[in-house]
């Protein structure tokens, strides 16, 4: 994992500075340099606030299945992540499975919160990318992406006959990880119940509208009047790129796709003044409270054991 974070990081960093050799750095500077902080400021609070509603659907993920952790010690597990947040695919976000195991949650019980999380979270950016999908009449890859969820869906959801497959194999050969698959299975069947696909939908919906207006904000403060919603819309559909490119973070491809969608309606200056403000509050800044974090958990764990 840290040889990974390490990779990641190198990578950001080489990503960020191509990009900014290809650009015009003295207009960038020129054009953040006349934007309100305090604008700033109340866009980052939204991506905070956003953060709230995830860290709510974690723990009602965690309540269904019956797994309880101490409140500030959740807070700080689901928190520390944010520091691996640049990783392909979310991956980071497994650290959390592990700091569960050392609270003697068995990964085969939780990890389930992982992907039925990322699939309520891929449909709801999906939904945001409809309008810029429309306007490049390329509605066909949400059509595509949702007959993929739908299969998936069910495949996890009507998993009796797995499950009877797998309690039939295990009568006949000892190996535990069949058992482990199985109570996957049964945690990933709960979690697909209508209740609590629904409390999931709304949590992430609600976290991406308070990214939508921090998007907003910041576009305002640049004094782009486009339309926010095209802008959030191309925002969407690429980190549903960088998510397929399977690149540390998207780094380097949500930036590239954003910027070519973005010029095409507003000055290439103030699409890349956006961009790189956006994904310094949204992706940068929560990386850094992640690293907070996970120092707060680590620290707390030492001094319990002393």
């Amino acid at each position: 994992m840290i040889k990974k974070l390490i990779f990641s990081l190198i990578f950001g960093i080489i990503a960020y500075s191509i990009l900014l050799y290809l650009i015009d750095i003295e207009t960038l500077i020129e054009i953040v340099k006349y934007v309100d902080p305090i604008i700033i400021f109340i866009a980052f609070l939204f991506i905070l606030f956003s953060l709230f509603f995830e860290f709510l659907r974690w723990k009602y993920y965690m309540n269904s299945l019956n797994i309880k952790v101490d409140n500030a010690k959740n807070l700080l597990i689901f928190l520390s992540t944010l520091s691996f947040g640049f990783m392909p695919m979310k991956s980071g976000e497994l650290l959390r499975y592990y700091y569960l195991k050392k609270e003697k949650i068995s990964i085969s019980k939780s990890i389930p919160i992982h992907f039925i999380s990322n699939l309520t979270t891929f449909f709801v950016v999906l939904l945001f990318s409809t309008p810029i999908l429309l306007v490049l009449d390329k509605i066909f890859l949400f059509y595509a992406f949702t007959t993929l969820l739908i299969l998936f869906f069910f495949s996890l959801k009507y998993s009796k006959k797995y499950i009877k497959a797998l309690k039939y194999i295990s009568t006949k050969i000892k190996f535990k990880k069949i058992t482990k698959l199985e109570n996957s299975l049964e945690s990933s069947k709960k979690l697909l119940g209508i209740k609590h696909l629904v409390r999931g939908f709304t949590y992430t919906m609600i976290y991406y509208v308070f990214m939508f207006f921090s998007v907003f904000l910041v576009s305002r403060s640049l004094g782009i009047n486009f339309s926010p919603i095209i802008i959030f819309s191309i925002y969407s559909l690429s980190l549903i790129i960088g998510a397929i490119s399977m690149m540390p973070g998207g780094v380097g491809v949500v930036e590239g796709s954003s910027l070519i969608l973005l010029m095409n309606y507003i000055d290439n200056s103030l699409a890349i003044a956006l961009i790189f403000l956006i994904r310094f509050l949204s992706l940068w800044m929560t990386t850094f409270i992640g690293f907070v974090a996970l120092y707060l958990l680590n620290l707390k764990e030492t001094l319990h054991k002393k």
